[in-house]
């Protein structure tokens, strides 16, 4: 008898069994904020963690380059402990309401890219000065927008969630950004403050955990 088959037959004996049936969470930010990069327009250091919508652009305001950055963060301690991720996927909506209006690609691909942030960042004081860095490993490309209102849904951000599970104490969230800031180009969602609850970026979580139960 082989030491597996030798195992599992002495569970029983202590009336003990597993079981490992996935699970989904859903998520949504325990906090987001945007900076925008134009200095000469007063933006740079200036905090914008209430903002409507949460987008990645590339522009230009009165000649200055004005590109705008979004940072997220779910709270990754709701996954029971001990759990193991399956799959993460990353819903976000655009925003019809924003000023900037629809997505844009006029000069280039509107392509963007999510960055795990590696620095910690507050909500409520995060600038595009002070804003926090980021790490290439395992970032995410969002492809270029077909449609001007189009949803990005079920973003495949597994490994990067993973990531951030495994390391609680350094889960500092994500960057949505233009993978070319060059203008003209722009990706519009809502954020967590939107008005319309819908619309907020959603993060859901498969994951199984391993119980061990006792018999009755």
């Amino acid at each position: 008898m082989t030491i597996l088959k030798l195992w599992l037959a002495i569970l029983p004996i202590f009336g003990f069994h597993f079981t490992t049936a996935q699970q989904q969470i859903a998520l949504n930010p325990v906090r987001d904020a945007m900076v925008f990069g134009c200095a000469p327009c007063g933006y740079a250091n200036s905090n914008y963690g209430g903002s409507l919508s949460f987008f990645a652009i590339a522009w230009t305001n009165n000649g200055h380059s004005s590109n705008a950055r979004g940072l997220v963060q779910f709270d990754l301690s709701q996954l029971p402990s001990k759990s193991k991720i399956i799959k993460a996927r990353l819903s976000l909506y655009h925003d019809p309401n924003d000023r900037n209006g629809s997505h844009s690609a006029s000069e280039g691909s509107n392509a963007a890219v999510l960055q795990g942030i590696i620095e910690p960042w507050d909500e409520s004081t995060v600038t595009w000065q002070n804003q926090p860095g980021t790490t290439d490993v395992q970032q995410v490309m969002l492809p270029e927008s077909t449609d001007p209102h189009q949803h990005y849904t079920d973003i495949d951000v597994t490994g990067l969630i993973v990531a951030m599970a495994e390391n609680p104490g350094k889960n500092y969230g994500l960057m949505l950004k233009m993978a070319s800031e060059q203008p003209y180009r722009r990706l519009v969602f809502a954020s967590r403050d939107h008005p319309d609850s819908r619309l907020h970026p959603t993060l859901h979580i498969t994951y199984t955990k391993a119980r061990g139960r006792k018999k009755k």
